[in-house]
């Protein structure tokens, strides 16, 4: 029995053992197997890296294979599907949004420059039309107050004709005078109120043009002098003679009092001034030479120093050394026998040489005017003098002198022509307001400049060269303005105003008044004088008028420079009219009525440039809605379209996104190598 049960056992462990052999073999065989497929994967990837990079990514796609097949870091294929898609609903929600088809450049270049320039020019005609419409706005004004000078000088007619009547005595007569006083004063009124944006319209004022009255208004996009642009002159085109001088709409010619105007100052240079103040358009600056001599205009305080310096030739010994001629200033300091001297602590040059002359006993200098030279020799026995000198441009340099010494004998002299030498004149004309420069020797007459405004420039002078004389081509200056705060030779007049004024008989002495302006409220002030004078800062006028309807003006003046002589006003007796008499009263009819024609002719005149101004108007507003309308086109997004492909592109996003989750499965084979 003992035996079976070892026999048993012996059976069951050999069994046991089996099993064992069998397992472990088992487990070989599986470790065996997953290494293979393992190696496997790795050669996948490999082979698959190397046909992405021999043949790319468009081979492998070809040939069935994915390069995201065994990805699980990123959803690539969902990411990609729904890429596009919301690149073109960007594009589509952009439009929406804008209503415009480009929204930058790269949507369509040739359409964006197209675009552009339509916006320049839709842009331009839409300035344009408001710039017509202001114009419109100005021209109603001129209308409006030109209407109520109209109804004055009816109402004015009316009572002339009445004045006419011999049946009328004479306290009625005076009752007239005395309306149409205040309704010729109410016309004075209208041309002064007459403006746009404080440029008046009616009295000559305006500074917008080249001519007194000249409104240039643009009414068009481009640059054309014709199509573009409208001249508006009023008083040129209506032949106006309401006023004196055709300067605009007043009572002057009426004569209702007698009165005097003038221009303060005709466009004239004040040659006593500097640059800056003498009256040129622009501050004349930079160098002249002239015949090979050069000036620079900043050495000079006026310009008749100026003129001085070119016109006299040499040294003027009075004058500073800056001013008194030399070609090249000289500075520094100059040393002779020993004693030196420093150019700049003198005032003139021949403070500079008595100086030397008075200081150093054994050598003196001189200057000799008609060689234009200067001139150092000894004094007794003493050796000649001994010359040094320090300085950029020193004095001994300048006069060509060298340095050193002793010279004796005759001592040592410049050489000739040590001042500007130009073989000409300047000169300034003022009744014409011309600067001429006139050869005085030589074959030609050669004139150049320097400078941003160079001197020949603002003088209207062409530089160049010229067989005689060179004179400006048209008036340098511009109109000197009055500063009535100033006394009267500081004011701005051409020459100081001096003597006495006399006004109806009152008599008034300038010398007594501290400024211009006191002089004038005298004379407005005083009951005897019977008058009012004003100026016009504007225009630079000055104006004198009685204030009695029916008395004449007399004025007149003493001294060498009379205020009514500078103020271009001449003297005598100047006669009113009114309805004193039943000739006076018709005379004064024919006045009025001539007054009524200018005036109507005035408004006709407006008529037309308002009516041109509507068609002008109207042909804008055509073409800015014809650019417009192109622009749109071009442009703008059609709504309803880009609605139905946001529509479409709103679904296939949906259906983009609903393929996420399936997307996901087909990667999960992925696990399966880890099962």
């Amino acid at each position: 029995m003992r035996n079976n049960y070892r026999a048993k056992y012996t059976l069951i462990s050999s069994e046991i053992c089996f099993y064992q052999e069998f397992l472990l073999l088992y487990v070989l065989i599986a470790t065996l197997v997953v290494e293979i497929l393992m190696h496997a994967c790795v050669f996948g990837m490999y082979f698959d890296y190397c046909l992405l990079i021999l043949f790319g990514y468009r081979y492998r796609t070809c040939m069935g294979l994915s390069t995201n097949m065994t990805r699980v870091g990123a959803n690539i294929k969902a990411l990609n599907a729904l890429s596009s898609i919301n690149d073109k609903m960007a594009i589509a929600h952009r439009k929406l949004a804008t209503g415009k088809r480009i929204n930058s450049v790269a949507d369509d270049a040739a359409s964006w420059s197209i675009v552009t320039k339509l916006i320049v020019c839709s842009k331009g005609l839409g300035q344009a039309l408001n710039n017509v419409g202001s114009a419109k706005q100005m021209i109603s004004v001129a209308e409006g107050h030109l209407n109520n000078v109209l109804e004055i000088l009816t109402r004015m007619k009316t009572k002339a004709i009445m004045g006419a009547d011999d049946s009328l005595a004479t306290e009625e007569r005076n009752a007239i005078d005395a309306e149409l006083l205040m309704l010729g004063r109410q016309i004075d009124l209208e041309t002064a109120q007459a403006s746009w944006n404080s440029t008046s319209i009616f009295d000559g004022n305006s500074t917008t043009g080249d001519s007194n009255n000249l409104f240039k208004l643009q009414i068009g996009a481009g640059s054309n002098a014709t199509d573009d642009l409208l001249k508006f002159d009023i008083l040129n085109n209506s032949n106006v003679a309401l006023s004196s001088n055709n300067t605009g709409f007043s009572t002057s010619k009426l004569s209702l009092t007698a009165s005097a105007s003038g221009i303060a100052s005709i466009g004239g240079i004040n040659v006593t001034r500097s640059f800056a103040a003498a009256g040129f358009t622009n501050t004349p600056d930079g160098t002249v030479t002239i015949n090979g001599e050069t000036f620079t205009l900043s050495n000079y305080n006026t310009v008749q120093e100026f003129m001085d310096d070119v016109n006299n030739d040499g040294i003027d010994l009075t004058k500073s050394f800056d001013k008194a001629g030399f070609k090249t200033v000289p500075d520094g300091t100059l040393t002779v026998n020993g004693d030196t001297f420093t150019l700049s602590d003198y005032s003139t040059v021949q403070a500079f040489m008595d100086d030397i002359n008075a200081t150093v006993t054994d050598a003196e200098i001189s200057y000799n005017s008609g060689t234009d030279t200067f001139r150092f020799k000894k004094v007794g026995g003493a050796p000649g003098p001994v010359l040094l000198q320090t300085g950029t441009n020193g004095f001994l340099t300048v006069v060509n002198i060298p340095p050193g010494g002793p010279y004796g004998g005759a001592g040592v002299t410049s050489s000739s022509n040590v001042g500007h030498d130009t073989n000409a004149n300047i000169s300034y004309d003022r009744s014409t307001d011309t600067f001429t420069i006139q050869k005085t020797s030589g074959s030609n007459l050669i004139v150049s400049e320097t400078g941003a405004h160079g001197f020949l420039t603002e003088a209207k002078i062409t530089p160049g060269t010229y067989g005689t004389s060179a004179t400006s081509s048209s008036a340098v200056g511009g109109i000197i303005t009055i500063d009535l705060s100033q006394d009267f030779t500081n004011a701005g007049f051409p020459n100081t105003p001096d003597g006495t004024v006399t006004v109806n008989g009152a008599t008034f002495t300038l010398s007594n008044y501290s400024t211009v302006q006191a002089f004038l409220n005298a004379i407005n002030n005083d009951t005897n004088a019977d008058a009012s004078i004003s100026y016009n800062s504007t225009n630079s006028t000055f104006s004198i008028k009685g204030e009695t309807i029916g008395k004449d003006l007399v004025i007149a003046e003493t001294g060498t420079n009379g205020f009514f002589t500078q103020a271009n006003i001449t003297t005598g007796t100047y006669s009113a009219t009114g309805v004193s008499s039943s000739s006076v009263a018709r005379d004064f009819i024919n006045k009025v009525d001539t007054a009524i024609a200018d005036v109507s002719k005035a408004l006709s005149y407006i008529g037309v440039s308002i009516n041109r101004l509507t068609y002008q108007e109207n042909s804008l507003m055509v073409s800015r809605i014809s650019t417009e309308a192109a622009r749109s086109r071009i442009e703008d997004a059609n709504m309803a379209e880009e609605q139905l492909v946001n529509t479409k592109l709103q679904i296939l996003q949906k259906t983009a996104t609903s393929m996420v989750a399936p997307s996901n499965v087909s990667n999960q084979w992925v696990l399966s190598l880890f099962k």
